[in-house]
């Protein structure tokens, strides 16, 4: 089933632990047999950067950042596209 799927969104990912994101991607590699992060499928990793970090209990500043998807080894892999125009802003302001 997982062969077939071509496009995963993935949405709140920086509140997300990085090692969420590296676990699918170990469960890709061994179901898949692929070399690469994520290779021949698509990920859409949507969120906000300015909003909530993961919550680690008793972590410092410095362990909560390094938990982010940012910090994570797959990073290199991906490509950041920003939205430019607040779609939800501009409706409300035609109505």
């Amino acid at each position: 089933m997982i062969n077939i799927i071509k496009l995963s969104v993935w949405d709140e990912t920086f509140m997300m632990h990085k090692f969420a994101f590296e676990a699918v991607d170990r469960i890709f590699h061994n179901i898949i047999q692929i070399d690469e992060s994520f290779e021949r499928k698509t990920f859409v990793f949507g969120g906000n950067f300015c909003q909530i970090l993961s919550v680690i209990p008793c972590a410092s500043y410095i362990h909560i950042i390094s938990a982010s998807l940012h910090q994570s080894t797959i990073w290199k892999y991906m490509k950041v596209i920003k939205l430019t125009i607040n779609m939800k802003l501009l409706h409300i302001q035609d109505s």
